[in-house]
């Protein structure tokens, strides 16, 4: 995923995936999976990444959109968000590449207009 990221022009997400990712980092800490000191480079690394990234708030427009019907159901409420969010972003950036490894977030993405995935 770094790789994909980093080979980006541009990289935008919801700010949900910044809160997601940091949830990651300390569920793994909390399972024993990483040390404390593991977390802080992790933590660290998602700082310096998210710098040259462009956020979205989780704005009016989001709620209302997440709250509606997807092409491809169920939708759980925080894919939903993303799925919104991802929406928001098809306007300023109309070829924009989504990159995912959640299957109901991949099966909704060419029925909701996008045309490049980099599915993993």
């Amino acid at each position: 995923m770094r790789a994909i990221l980093n080979k980006a022009e541009a990289v935008v997400t919801s700010t949900l995936s910044i809160v997601e990712a940091e949830r990651a980092i300390l569920r793994a800490e909390s399972h024993g999976l990483i040390k404390p000191s593991e977390r802080q480079r992790l933590r660290g690394m998602l700082t310096n990444a998210q710098r040259g990234w462009s956020l979205l708030e989780i704005t009016h427009s989001v709620r209302n959109r997440a709250s509606l019907p997807f092409p491809v159901e169920p939708v759980p409420t925080l894919d939903a968000i993303h799925l919104a969010t991802a929406l928001e972003f098809l306007l300023i950036y109309p070829d924009i590449a989504i990159l995912t490894f959640d299957k109901r977030i991949a099966d909704n993405i060419a029925p909701l207009g996008f045309v490049n995935a980099l599915l993993k």
